[in-house]
C-alpha cells in the first residue's frame, strides 16, 4: 500500500454516509489504509440484507436507521454516498467544516492518470461504454468508473501516468466537486433529478462542475444542439469542441 495513503488516512474517523455499492469498497480501501470507520445508512439492518453480514466482517461500528446522521461533527471525515441528498441540515453543517468527500473526489485527489468524464442527461452510459471501448481497443490503457463499473478507488493505487482514467459521472456525483476532468464532455441538458436538485438551475449547476475548474489545458466537448450546453462554451477555461447531428462544426 502506498505510503500517501496511509499518511492521509490512518487513525483518521472517518463516517462513510450511504452503504452502496461504491462505498463498500471504500471502507475496505479506508479499512486497509488505517482509518477508524463508522459505516451509516437509513436503512435498518434487515433491510441492508446481505450486506450488512459484509460491513459486520469488517469489523467497523455501524450506525442505522433514523440517527444515521448523529454526531457527524465528531468525524475527521464525512465521505458520502453520490445518493444521499447534500442539503441534511447535518451534511450542510459537515461541509461548512470543510469535512465532506466522496468516493469519487478521492479518485480525483489521487489518481496519477489523466482523467476524462463523461455526463449529460441521457446517453451518458452509452457513450462512456463505447469511448472506453474505442481506447482499450486503440491499445490505450484505460479503466472505466464512475457511476458504472468497479469502484475505481480500489485500482487507484495501481494507476500510473501512462494510464487512463474514463469516468460517468452523474450530478449527484459532480455536485460540489472541486476538480474537473482534463477532458470533459455533456451529452445533453434536460430536466433530471429535480426531486433531488429542486430546480433547474441547482442540476445544471452540479453538471457544469465536470468543466468549472478545468484549465487552459484542458478540453470539453459539447452538443451543439443543445442550447444548454452550447452555451456553457462561453464559460469554459480550456479549448471547446462540438459535435452535431444537426449542422457540420
Amino acid at each position: 500500500m502506498d505510503t500517501e495513503f496511509q499518511r492521509d488516512w490512518a487513525g483518521k474517523r472517518v463516517a462513510v454516509i450511504g452503504l452502496g455499492i461504491s462505498n463498500l469498497a471504500l471502507i475496505r480501501f479506508l479499512k486497509k489504509v488505517g482509518a477508524t470507520l463508522s459505516g451509516r445508512d437509513c436503512k435498518t439492518g434487515p433491510e441492508l440484507g446481505e450486506r450488512l453480514d459484509e460491513l459486520q466482517s469488517l469489523g467497523i461500528e455501524l450506525v442505522l436507521g433514523p440517527d444515521y446522521l448523529a454526531g457527524l461533527e465528531d468525524f475527521d471525515v464525512v465521505v458520502v454516498s453520490p445518493g444521499v441528498p447534500k442539503r441534511l441540515p447535518e451534511l450542510q453543517h459537515v461541509g461548512r467544516l470543510g469535512r465532506l468527500e466522496s468516493e469519487i473526489g478521492l479518485v480525483f485527489r489521487y489518481s496519477r492518470a489523466p482523467i476524462y468524464g463523461i455526463t449529460g442527461s441521457s446517453g451518458k452510459t452509452t457513450t462512456t461504454s463505447l469511448v472506453g471501448e474505442m481506447l482499450k481497443k486503440s491499445g490505450i490503457s484505460t479503466s472505466v468508473g464512475g457511476n458504472i463499473g468497479t469502484p475505481l478507488i480500489l485500482e487507484i493505487e495501481h494507476l500510473g501516468p501512462e494510464d487512463h482514467v474514463l469516468l460517468e459521472l452523474s450530478s449527484f456525483q459532480l455536485e460540489g466537486l472541486q476538480q474537473s476532468p482534463h477532458g470533459a464532455l455533456i451529452t445533453n441538458i434536460r430536466p433530471n433529478h429535480l426531486d433531488v436538485h429542486h430546480t433547474m438551475e441547482a442540476y445544471i449547476g452540479a453538471k457544469r462542475n465536470i468543466y468549472q475548474h478545468q484549465t487552459h489545458h484542458d478540453f470539453v466537448v459539447l452538443n451543439y444542439d443543445d442550447p444548454v450546453t452550447r452555451a456553457m462554451a462561453g464559460e469554459a477555461k480550456g479549448r471547446v469542441f462540438f459535435f452535431s447531428l444537426a449542422s457540420k462544426v
